[in-house]
């Protein structure tokens, strides 16, 4: 989502559609803590009916059956991991000047702190 799109509404629209899928999940927990995605920082999330990650991984398990989601940290990691990977991309974008976002160089200068997240999570210092 970007900056333009960053939205309760938006958010909820993108969770209805792929909020079943774990890796999503995960990722939606680390959107909706708000430290990494534009329009969310700050905000009363549940107040948007913005699920927290204790949430998101309970309503996981209840569409899946499950009771936990063993390794849950694995999947954390990997979600910041991806996010890392993802803005390391626009770096590369903005580096190369083709990048169209006005925003790109702030969203690339993103991928350590999240890779740096992720890596907190694997030692444990998270």
């Amino acid at each position: 989502m970007s900056s333009t799109t960053s939205s309760p509404r938006t958010w909820r629209a993108w969770w209805a559609s792929n909020g079943r899928d774990v890796l999503n999940a995960v990722s939606l927990g680390a959107v909706s803590s708000g430290l990494w995605i534009d329009g969310f920082r700050g905000l009363d999330l549940a107040s948007h009916g913005i699920p927290n990650e204790a949430e998101v991984v309970a309503r996981y398990c209840r569409l899946t059956g499950r009771n936990e989601i063993p390794d849950w940290e694995f999947y954390v990691a990997f979600a910041l991991f991806r996010l890392a990977a993802i803005c390391q991309g626009i770096m590369g974008r903005v580096r190369d000047g083709t990048a169209s976002d006005p925003d790109a160089r702030r969203r690339g200068e993103r991928a350590r702190p999240l890779a740096e997240a992720a890596w907190a999570v694997v030692d444990g210092t998270a």
